[in-house]
């Protein structure tokens, strides 16, 4: 019978609560809060190392800046002397030049015109130097600007993965308290679902010995018409045997007949009433099962982001 299933279903839950089943963690909450949970240790990491990297690139970009700050100064400094004495000696070939001029005296001028000679070579050997020392200068600045370019450009390109790193992380935390919230959501659910599967088995409960009540008492007109027809089947052997007694046992074989009838007609009702009650349970046990699979797809579902 379905009250009989429907109460050892009823006693089960009771005894032992509502089975859990075990979702793969590839379906529903819980991937998605795994996936999320890995995904952000991995973007914590990638945001970590490049927070490093920046680091080193700018301390590296820095220190090369200062580097090239000082061989600047030293290059220039140097170029600076040499244009010194290069316009010392131009001032000096100048002096002479006037002297030489001004000299009578042919063999002080050829003195003057040596001594003029050496101040030549010295000026073109001061300013090859200080072409030399230009010309280095500004290799040193073109490489210097091109190292300190190349670490600007990796610097912008980590800083800009660095950007997007933390933009995703944001929209993780975001998506993460969504999945929150629909956590919450279905707890309630699932609390509210439990509610009315307890109400239903109370009903259940009530309406199985309600049951259990109607069966004892048609056991118990079951057994009065057995013996009522036990009786009647004593009075038709007296009939046949006692022909004197015809009359009176004609009369009682109509009372206990009419009897019978009567416990007929009460049992007629009572089976109506059970089928009436088995009626109900059938309703509430197609009630029942409903709440239930819908608890279990909620547990089900639960489960598996608590298991996450």
């Amino acid at each position: 019978m379905k009250y009989i299933a429907l109460s050892l279903s009823i006693a089960f839950l009771a005894a032992c609560g509502a089975p859990k089943a075990e979702l793969p963690e590839s379906t529903g909450i819980g991937f998605k809060l795994s996936a999320i949970s890995e995904e952000k240790a991995e973007i914590s990491d990638s945001i970590s190392t490049a927070n490093q990297q920046i680091d080193l690139l700018a301390g590296q970009i820095d220190a090369l800046e200062v580097m090239n700050n000082d061989i600047k100064n030293v290059y220039e400094g140097q170029v600076s002397d040499k244009e010194d004495e290069f316009n010392e000696v131009e001032a000096d070939i100048a002096s002479l030049q006037v002297q030489i001029d001004n000299e009578q005296n042919g063999e002080q001028k050829q003195m003057l015109e040596a001594e003029k000679k050496q101040l030549e070579d010295r000026k073109t050997v001061r300013a090859k130097e200080i072409a030399a020392a230009k010309a280095e200068l500004d290799r040193i600045k073109k490489q210097s600007d091109t190292n300190i370019l190349k670490l600007k450009g990796q610097l912008g390109d980590i800083t800009t993965k660095y950007n997007a790193a933390c933009a995703k992380a944001n929209k993780l935390e975001s998506d993460n308290a969504a999945l929150d919230q629909e956590i919450s959501k279905l707890t309630a659910e699932n609390t509210k679902v439990q509610g009315e599967v307890d109400k239903l088995t109370a009903e259940n409960d009530k309406l199985r010995k309600e049951l259990e009540a109607a069966r004892a008492k048609i056991d118990e007109l079951t057994a009065r018409l057995a013996e009522l027809t036990g009786t009647r089947a004593e009075l038709e052997t007296s009939l046949n045997t006692e022909k004197d007694g015809l009359s009176e046992a004609n009369r009682q074989l109509a009372a206990v007949q009419a009897k019978i009838e009567a416990q007929n007609v009460k049992l007629k009702d009572l089976q109506g009433v059970i089928s009436q009650k088995e009626n109900e349970l059938d309703q509430k046990q197609d009630q029942l099962q409903d709440l239930q699979q819908e608890l279990q797809d909620k547990k089900n579902e639960l489960g598996q982001v608590q298991a996450s």
